[in-house]
């Protein structure tokens, strides 16, 4: 099964799915409330570490969160766009290149220009 929101959570107005190359895990939170998953649990990632995203009506402040519990980088959010809805689809890319598509920061200073 993919690790996409259509399979994972088919019937979800919101979605965010997250997977990661280098251990092979699918995290998928599907509609609000938002619970975040326990990624402490895992090792820190690398913002260059490989990841599929299929993002789908999340509020950029929900999913900075879920990132930065992947990465532990700190991840910023403008203030003005926390609320902000967003949707994308990656596939095998950076965690420093979806950042910078999505208009976030990695506080330890390695990801991202700001998105229009």
């Amino acid at each position: 099964m993919s690790c996409e929101c259509d399979s994972q959570c088919p019937a979800a107005t919101q979605c965010y799915c997250i997977y990661t190359y280098d251990d092979g895990i699918c995290v998928c939170v599907c509609d609000y409330p938002m619970v975040q998953p326990a990624f402490a649990k895992r090792p820190a990632k690398s913002i260059e570490t490989m990841v599929d995203l299929c993002i789908k009506n999340i509020e950029l402040g929900d999913l900075a969160a879920a990132l930065d519990g992947i990465s532990g980088a700190g991840i910023l959010v403008p203030a003005a766009r926390l609320k902000t809805q967003v949707s994308l689809s990656l596939r095998k890319a950076s965690l420093a290149d979806a950042l910078a598509q999505l208009g976030l920061v990695a506080q330890n200073g390695e990801a991202a220009a700001a998105a229009p």
